[in-house]
């Protein structure tokens, strides 16, 4: 186990594997899993509605079916009392027809008929009346109406009762006509539907009627079995655990709730506790929300504490005048989502377990043979060459194995031949090296020989020229002139101009030749100094004032740039001035136009000197080998600038020598900046 957590490799695999569970199992718990709760929150939610338009579905079906009943009650009773008057009909012409017989005088059959319609009953009190043309109750059970003239009687809402079913029937032969009235033995008046018919023969119309509220009563039976019903088919529904439907009326009349003590009552007068306000309104608003209203209530297992979250959906039914309503609490409804939650939850981390159980093994499995050959080479970098790595397979891991045992093969072979080797590799290295000796010896022995060799005969071509040129400027020149010939005079011209060539460029060439002498005695250690310590202005000034002629002839400004107090140093005069010389003739090479500034930046340690120019700079490939012998910049450039590559590499050993450093910045088409350090000479001791 701690080899295993000591392996980087092992780690780096074990806890990337780890690494991408855990963040897919973070996603899927971020991103999901508030998604799902949502998702079956609005899930129960829409159940609890689908199941509150249930109800409202059969609520409406009970309304259809009343109206049904009703319509059905009141075409029985039409067909009712249709028959009733069939019967009462048949009864007077079987009476009326013994008249026609002879059997009895026509006022005897009279009076017998109209007593026999008048004990005629039937239902609850129900009976059949005969009146006149002149709107005379001949016939009516009622002692108080019998043989009472209703030609202008009318009921409580001011209609006439007799006339117009009196009128009706002679014209129509019978009808229908609805009209308020009192029952026998009683003094309320309610609706009653007559139905009467013409008798011509004795010039009367005769009559029956129902009373309406008889209807509405069958149909408030058929109202209450369909609030049983619906009440027993309400109680078996549950929203969530404790959630429930119930049903109330625009009075505030609550006709179904699971609770006993609210059923049958009015709850107009019941308070939200939240707000102070009833109750009732705040539920009759949220009619039609398809978001329902939300509150808070007690729970039956925690009464009076009002600080559970409820919704009810209400719809209403205007055809029976109900609310039909739902009430769940939130936390029901949300508890099938946690649930879901927390299994996910638990099957995540039990996924996230298994994960890094199987990341475990595999990584372990997967790099066993690489820390295997981890510690071969370990065995191999201290000089134990006798182990082998374990041969895992034709895998890349395999391949790996023998491959590393295939070196260790060669490996010991080449040790074995290692010192043959590497005494064959060291003389060879050593001959070679002897030899860019000798050649760098024979190189500089050949340039120095040569150099000394040419100064003599360059000093007399120098000397031999200038005195010709003279010569001929003084004595040959005015002859030709005087001779008048043009064509003389041109020649004596060109021969004056190519003896001052001659003498310039032997001049040029015995510079060269010191220079490359001098660089040679600087390379070989044979070059003599002058040490003294030096004001650093002084050299400055000195030799930037040689140099300001060559600088005003190219039109060119040189500005220094020196701090008022300047240290002194320590070195040889002649030879920083000759370095600092060579920088500035470099810049005026390399410049056409624009200053050259040379500036002076001090620090505690040394004195940085550097010139800047506006010349045509250098690659960064070349900034390196500018300071090696016969290197210019002009060398990788048209148009290359008198010089020889000699300068810099002078100046590079001569500010070497001083414990300085030189260096180059510079970008092409942007000029250059050259700068050497010279430590700062420390101060005298007191007392020395």
């Amino acid at each position: 186990m701690p080899s295993l957590l000591r392996s980087k490799i092992f780690l780096k695999l074990f806890g990337g594997i780890v690494t991408v569970v855990a963040l897919f199992s973070a996603s899927l718990l971020i991103f999901s899993v508030p998604a799902i709760d949502r998702r079956i929150f609005a899930i129960e939610a829409g159940s609890a509605r689908t199941i509150l338009d249930n109800v409202l579905d059969l609520a409406q079906q009970g309304h259809n079916n009343l109206t049904l009943y009703r319509r059905t009650a009141h075409t029985a009773h039409r067909q009712e009392l249709r028959t009733v008057l069939d019967l009462a009909e048949s009864m007077v012409k079987m009476q009326w027809a013994r008249v026609g017989r002879g059997e009895v005088p026509a006022a005897t059959a009279r009076r017998e008929i109209l007593e026999t319609v008048r004990r005629f009953k039937f239902r609850r009190n129900d009976y059949v009346w005969i009146s006149d043309y002149n709107s005379v109750l001949i016939s009516h059970p009622d002692p108080a109406l019998h043989g009472a003239d209703y030609s202008q009687v009318k009921d409580i809402h001011g209609q006439l009762i007799v006339p117009p079913m009196v009128q009706s029937a002679r014209l129509g032969g019978d009808g229908y006509h609805s009209y308020w009235w009192r029952r026998l033995n009683e003094t309320e008046p309610v609706e009653k539907l007559a139905y009467f018919r013409h008798l011509p023969e004795m010039a009367w119309v005769i009559g029956t009627g129902v009373y309406v509220d008889d209807i509405e009563q069958q149909v408030a039976e058929h109202r209450e079995q369909l609030i049983e019903e619906l009440r027993a088919m309400l109680g078996k529904i549950k929203l969530a655990e404790t959630g429930y439907v119930y049903i109330f009326d625009s009075g505030f009349n609550m006709l179904i709730h699971p609770n006993p003590n609210i059923e049958k009552t009015n709850f107009s007068a019941q308070l939200n506790p939240a707000d102070g306000q009833p109750l009732a309104p705040q539920l009759i608003a949220a009619a039609g929300r398809k978001e329902g209203w939300r509150y808070l209530w007690d729970r039956p297992d925690a009464p009076g504490n009002y600080r559970h979250e409820k919704i009810s959906w209400v719809h209403y039914l205007p055809e029976l005048d109900w609310y039909i309503g739902s009430s769940v609490y939130v936390e029901e409804l949300k508890r099938s989502s946690a649930a879901l939650k927390q299994r996910i939850i638990l099957i995540t981390l039990a996924v996230l377990l298994l994960a890094a159980l199987g990341a475990w093994l595999f990584s372990r499995r997967l790099t066993a043979p690489l820390r295997e050959l981890s510690r071969l080479a370990d065995r191999v970098r201290v000089g134990d060459f006798s182990k082998r790595g374990p041969l895992a397979g034709d895998d890349e891991i395999g391949i790996l194995s023998r491959t590393f045992n295939q070196m260790l093969d060669q490996i010991q072979d080449n040790i074995k031949n290692l010192d043959a080797k590497v005494a064959g590799r060291t003389a060879e290295l050593s001959r070679a090296l002897d030899e860019l000796r000798q050649l760098e010896a024979m190189k500089s022995a050949f340039l120095t020989n040569i150099s000394h060799e040419m100064r003599t005969p360059l000093t007399s071509i120098h000397g031999f020229a200038e005195l010709t040129r003279r010569k001929f400027e003084k004595s040959i020149l005015p002859l030709l002139a005087a001779a008048g010939d043009p064509k003389s005079g041109k020649t004596g011209d060109q021969i004056r101009q190519n003896l001052a060539i001659i003498a310039a460029e032997s001049e040029q060439l015995s510079a060269l030749i010191e220079n490359a002498l001098d660089l040679a005695a600087l390379e070989e250690g044979k070059a003599e100094w002058e040490e003294e310590t030096l004001p650093l202005r002084e050299v400055i000034e000195l030799t930037a004032t040689a140099m300001g002629g060559a600088a005003a002839a190219k039109g060119l400004s040189l500005r220094l740039e020196i701090p008022d107090e300047l240290p002194e140093i320590r070195g040889d005069r002649e030879r920083l001035g000759q370095a600092l010389g060579n920088l500035l003739d470099n810049a005026l090479k390399f410049s056409q136009e624009g200053e050259i500034v040379c500036r002076v930046v001090l620090d505690s340690k040394k004195a940085t000197i550097s010139i800047s120019d506006s010349g045509i700079g250098i690659a960064a490939a070349d900034q390196e080998k500018i300071f090696d012998k016969f290197k210019q910049a002009g060398d990788i450039l048209t148009g290359k600038p008198p010089g020889y590559g000699l300068g810099l590499a002078i100046s590079k050993r001569i500010i070497e020598h001083h414990g300085g450093a030189i260096w180059v910045a510079s970008e092409p088409g942007r000029g250059s900046t050259f700068s050497f350090s010279l430590p700062r000479t420390p101060p005298t001791a007191p007392g020395r």
